[in-house]
């Protein structure tokens, strides 16, 4: 073959470690801790939930490489069976990525459901916090002397007993001395309310062919931090995401409970929704990494039955529409 697999992240922590650079040694540490608040006031007229939410992420040695072929090394085979080499620095050792994160959230949070009546009942939430993202990133780069091989210096021909002794083959690794790294910090301060109006339906409607049922209306914002996304030698700063959910539902128990009916259309909203998108930077060179849609919407519609026409039997249909635009 004219192209060897690629060997990408295994193949660059060999070249790291054996340039004396511990990248097999990726640590991460997660803590979180959240406190509640339950209870009720005004003869349970509300019902109320508070709290205090943190948590702590730290990722360091997060490790991205770019090695293709056994060594670093790949080569297209010639009419006459030699191989010409390409230099690493151009095609098969693009270099590396170590990178350190720490990501910090902390966050007060709400809600109250007020029963106004035995039909109505209103529950209002929110969530006010705050987002840090830090991140940094090391670059590393072949600087291998060039040709590997004897023959002409320009082109590199190798014999294939030369060729696969350069899988053994080491690359000299250091910093990138025009693009040693770069890092960056972000905070945001974020406040995500919700609503949902429901409505019972009153004793004089439950019956032997109906038993209780309940209508609703919700709208509800979400929040997701950016961050920074390494695309190749540098950070690639990311917005955070939004969206905003409505909804319009209901749920029906009939038959003795027998038969249950669930139904609910939804419209979705984002704002810069966040992707993963893959790069073509050469012939040679791809990443992946996050960036931001402009916007995007789902507009869908869910039902549910259930039946149990003997004891013993349940037997249950599911169905949704989905209606993405990106």
């Amino acid at each position: 073959t004219n192209l060897f697999t690629i060997q990408n992240q295994t193949e660059f922590r060999r070249h790291l470690t054996a340039n004396g650079i511990d990248a097999n040694d990726q640590r991460r540490e997660f803590f979180s801790q959240e406190f509640q608040f339950v209870g009720s006031a005004f003869d349970d007229f509300m019902e109320y939930t508070v709290g205090l939410f943190y948590s702590k992420e730290n990722i360091d040695g997060d490790t991205v490489g770019n090695a293709i072929g056994p060594g670093g090394y790949i080569g297209t085979v010639q009419p006459d069976g030699l191989i010409n080499v390409a230099d690493p620095k151009q095609a098969g050792f693009r270099g590396g990525q170590v990178s350190d994160y720490d990501n910090q959230t902390a966050a007060v949070f709400g809600q109250f459901i007020f029963a106004f009546t035995d039909m109505w009942q209103l529950t209002l939430g929110g969530r006010y916090f705050r987002e840090e993202r830090k991140a940094s990133l090391v670059n590393y780069v072949s600087v291998t002397p060039w040709p590997p091989v004897a023959g002409d210096p320009d082109s590199a021909i190798a014999n294939r007993e030369e060729f696969d002794a350069l899988e053994f083959a080491i690359q000299d690794v250091a910093v990138d001395p025009t693009n040693p790294g770069n890092s960056g910090k972000a905070s945001w301060n974020v406040f995500s309310p919700a609503a949902t109006l429901t409505m019972f339906t009153p004793e004089a409607w439950h019956g032997d062919g109906f038993n209780s049922g309940m209508v609703y209306a919700s709208a509800s914002n979400g929040f997701k931090a950016g961050g920074f996304s390494p695309f190749g030698p540098e950070f690639i700063e990311f917005d955070p995401e939004t969206l905003w959910t409505y909804e319009l539902g209901f749920k029906l128990d009939m038959w003795s409970n027998r038969i249950r009916l669930n139904g609910a259309l939804y419209h979705s909203r984002y704002e810069d929704q966040q992707i993963q998108v893959t790069r073509a930077i050469d012939d040679f060179t791809v990443y992946f990494g996050v960036t931001n849609a402009g916007k995007s919407t789902i507009n869908g519609a869910e039902v549910e039955f259930s039946i149990m026409p003997v004891e013993g039997l349940f037997v249950g249909f599911a169905g949704s529409y989905i209606d993405p635009g990106y």
